[in-house]
């Protein structure tokens, strides 16, 4: 990735022919970093937009890097325009709607809009059931988000009944051993948490803290968590 990202440089940097495409690329490259620097994508993706403006990829990826960076606001703009010209070039039923359809949900809920956020989950997951039927990752994503904004909205059950549906589809495609399963584990046993029941709670935190374990180690943000609600079910 390092040398990938060089080479990218210090093309971008020589001026020679350099395209919107080559910014994106290098973007992308510092995003999905195993030590991701959002300011550094961020502007990469601005740098290909302004190369090639009203690019709905690039808005997308603007969008996702100002949410990194939590500036929330921001994000859902570059999400709105990003929408809009997806649904321009491909319809309303299109994988790429659902996405940005999904992403400005996450926005909405990171501005603490949950029924706003919701609205764009529910929409985001009837096109991807459309198109991909109900077992699919897309699918699953998209449920453990309307999960989660009712969650923040205090409707506990609601949440366990997407969360269900989430881990269902995950283990189904991915197994049971899997970091997406141990996401979908973790949140329902924070939702019954929630809800004072840390006798259904531990189980599922025990199954999450062992596979975060297993695919993070100790130190990882997600093992330390997890370790954090299984030890409050245990007080």
């Amino acid at each position: 990735m390092e040398k990938a990202r060089a080479l990218l440089k210090r093309a971008i940097d020589s001026q020679c022919g350099v395209l919107a495409g080559d910014y994106y690329q290098m973007g992308n490259a510092y995003f999905v970093d195993k030590k991701p620097d959002y300011r550094a994508a961020l502007a990469a993706y601005l740098d290909a937009e302004r190369l090639e403006p009203g690019y709905a990829e690039y808005l997308n990826m603007v969008g996702l890097s100002f949410n990194a960076l939590g500036v929330y606001g921001r994000a859902k703009d570059y999400h709105e325009r990003a929408l809009a010209i997806r649904k321009k070039v491909y319809g309303e039923h299109h994988p790429d709607v659902a996405i940005s359809l999904n992403n400005l949900g996450g926005a909405y809920t990171a501005l603490g809009d949950n029924h706003k956020a919701i609205s764009y989950y529910e929409q985001a997951l009837a096109i991807f059931k459309k198109i991909y039927g109900e077992q699919h990752p897309n699918v699953a994503t998209t449920l453990n988000n309307l999960g989660s904004a009712f969650k923040a909205l205090g409707d506990n059950r609601k949440a366990i009944f997407y969360f269900e549906q989430a881990l269902a589809i995950d283990e189904a495609v991915f197994g049971k051993e899997h970091p997406k399963v141990a996401i979908r584990l973790n949140n329902l046993g924070g939702a019954y948490y929630k809800m004072g029941q840390k006798g259904k709670a531990r189980p599922y935190f025990e199954k999450a803290y062992a596979l975060f374990k297993q695919f993070y180690g100790d130190d990882h943000p997600h093992t330390k968590m997890a370790k954090e609600w299984l030890e409050g079910c245990r007080n």
